[in-house]
């Protein structure tokens, strides 16, 4: 029995390139199955990033029109008190004049009854009030 080297090198080199071909072709399917899980789970988390917007945009609209709503609310209730205080403020003004006018029918009688040198005292005093109840009103 002889041993044929060149018969034996040609299968070691078949056998060789076999080998790699079933290698490379295993490598392949490993990558396929690689890049199959990864775009599921680059899917997945995809899907986990929309689902995470749409609540962000839901929370954001949410926060939008209570913030409107507020600022409604807000809005009205300053109308409301500037109403009150405008009329507050006009009775008021009108309650001084009131006052004012009372005073002045109380009070003349009297300023004409002092004497001359006491009523010359109290006369720039009476003017003065009569221009601070006129400038109230």
């Amino acid at each position: 029995m002889t041993i044929d080297v060149r018969k034996v090198l040609t299968d070691a080199g078949y056998v060789s390139i076999g080998l790699g071909v079933l290698g490379y072709q295993q490598a392949q399917t490993r990558r396929r199955d690689l890049q199959g899980r990864l775009g599921s789970a680059g899917e997945c988390f995809n899907g986990r990033a929309q689902g995470l917007q749409a609540r962000v945009d839901d929370v954001q609209g949410k926060l939008d029109e209570r913030t409107r709503d507020m600022r409604d609310k807000v809005d009205a209730r300053t109308r409301e008190v500037r109403a009150l205080v405008e009329e507050q403020t006009r009775a008021a003004i009108d309650r001084i004049q009131e006052l004012g006018d009372e005073l002045g029918r109380r009070v003349e009688p009297l300023v004409e009854r002092l004497p001359e040198p006491v009523a010359k005292v109290v006369e720039p005093l009476r003017i003065r009030v009569r221009a601070l109840a006129g400038s109230a009103a």
